[in-house]
């Protein structure tokens, strides 16, 4: 197991270092110009390029994304052009609620997903089967952004039962900072009634965000059920008259989670990667909306470090994720 763990931090470095590379490249050949943006509109092209050499934007790429490296190396992660503060601060702040509703939506599409899948399996091209294909198959094909607004405007503005923007409502105090998870933080201190209200808020996105994934965690878990249930010790197991519940979700479901626990953790960083349309459209604090801020005003520094940040946490996922697989089939971690 050690071992496993050891080989899966050295592919990090390689991994983490080609999407450095490949980031600061996208960053630098797109027409923004983020000494322009920081200048003016009114800036005469001198006070341009003055900006420019203090960036160190005038310099050849090749010395630039060393800089940057060495930057990285030393925990400096630059200063932010937008909010003028380091984009570490930045990051710290953010990175907490980006979690919280990650790690939602990851629990509601697991806990959806794999009874959803299962049940399928064993009621294939029943009904029932149909019905759950259906909803897979809408899932993976509804937008998130149209989604989120779908949601907003019935939930939200119709019915008046759910927040419509943020962590918490305006005015609403922070919790005391523990985990950085608003739900987890109040309940900490033993204020159930903002725990609620903070796990109100966190419902619409996390449904917005959890839909395409329970859907394809439906799919996958579907697979691997019908495929266990065609194995010998399936057919051991019913001739001497196993109950047929206990079959399945005891032995059945365990030696089926391998694909969907792998799925599991590539979703996990898409949450991470793909949560900025959600968090934009429902006002969440977190690292999408950062990004988002970023980008639209062509500053470099955080979307090179949010960046980063999202391929490390989804690299340290993808290794609890073998270690997981390794935990329900041991043969994994001889394999690997």
């Amino acid at each position: 197991m050690l071992a496993l763990i050891l080989r899966r931090l050295a592919l990090m470095i390689p991994v983490l270092l080609g999407l450095l590379v490949l980031v600061f490249v996208l960053t630098r050949i797109v027409p923004a110009d983020p000494a322009a943006v920081l200048a003016g509109e009114q800036a005469s092209p001198e006070q341009v390029a003055a900006i420019r050499a203090t960036l160190g934007l005038d310099r050849p790429l090749h010395v630039q994304f060393v800089r940057y490296l060495v930057q990285v190396a030393s925990g400096d992660f630059g200063t932010s052009l937008y909010t003028h503060r380091p984009v570490v601060q930045d990051l710290a702040e953010r990175m907490p609620a980006t979690i919280e509703l990650a790690l939602a939506s990851m629990l509601l599409a697991i806990l959806v997903g794999i009874p959803l899948g299962a049940v399928a399996a064993v009621r294939r091209n029943g009904w029932l089967d149909q019905i759950i294909r259906v909803f897979t198959i809408g899932g993976l094909a509804v937008a998130s952004f149209w989604m989120a607004i779908m949601l907003q405007l019935v939930f939200s503005m119709q019915l008046d039962i759910l927040p419509l923007r943020g962590r918490v409502d305006a005015g609403v105090p922070a919790p005391p900072f523990l985990t950085g998870l608003y739900v987890i933080d109040y309940l900490l201190a033993g204020n159930l009634a903002l725990a609620r209200h903070a796990l109100w808020h966190l419902v619409l996105p996390s449904v917005t965000l959890a839909l395409p994934a329970t859907a394809t965690i439906a799919r996958f878990t579907r697979s691997s059920v019908i495929e266990t249930l065609q194995k010998d010790f399936v057919a051991w197991e019913r001739a001497v008259g196993y109950p047929r519940r206990v079959m399945l979700w005891k032995y059945v479901l365990r030696n089926s989670l391998s694909a969907t626990v792998t799925q599991v953790g590539l979703l996990f960083g898409l949450f991470l990667s793909g949560s900025i349309v959600v968090e934009a459209v429902f006002g969440w604090p977190g690292l999408g909306d950062y990004l988002f801020s970023a980008i639209t005003t062509a500053d470099y520094q955080p979307v090179m470090a949010t960046t980063l940040a999202i391929g490390v946490i989804y690299a340290v996922v993808n290794i609890m994720v073998d270690l997981v697989q390794a935990r329900i089939d041991p043969r994994v971690a001889e394999q690997r």
